[in-house]
């Protein structure tokens, strides 16, 4: 992980994404966005690439990005997605960029989860850090 003026950011590669306990770690120790680098798989496991990076976000309250060997033909896969929504993916080649709200993210994170009446004034679960972390769960891996 890196302090940089957005915050902290930390970095997964490839197969990484299907360890959940990696971005855990570095969303506990303040990252707020990781970037999830990969190289060529099957086709078939594009969906399920897919669904981890969004997941990741959401499951960390954290900004994921990946960008996957995108190559003439459409066959690579770039993505950005907060805990609430999909921001950008792309098949094609290209620079992309989008504007992610930090702040939101804090609020998300600072948040309990409640029940509202009406309308959630958010699109996930908040109070991850806060009431649903189960710090017992972890105590003896740190010697894996």
């Amino acid at each position: 992980m890196w302090d940089t003026e957005f915050g902290k950011l930390g970095i997964l590669m490839c197969s990484e994404v299907y360890v959940p306990e990696l971005s855990r770690m570095m969303a506990l120790q303040g990252a707020r966005i990781t970037l999830l680098p990969a190289g060529l798989w099957p086709p078939q496991l594009h969906e399920t690439w897919r669904t981890l990076i969004w997941a990741r976000a959401i499951e960390n309250l954290m900004i994921t990005a990946t960008s996957r060997n995108i190559l003439e033909g459409g066959s690579g896969h770039a993505m950005i997605c907060t805990p609430e929504e999909i921001l950008l993916e792309s098949r094609k080649p290209g620079v992309f960029t989008v504007t992610v709200d930090l702040a939101r993210l804090e609020w998300l994170r600072d948040e309990l989860d409640r029940r509202v009446d009406g309308t959630l004034p958010w699109r996930t679960k908040p109070g991850i850090f806060k009431q649903w972390i189960r710090p017992e769960l972890y105590r003896g891996y740190e010697r894996l």
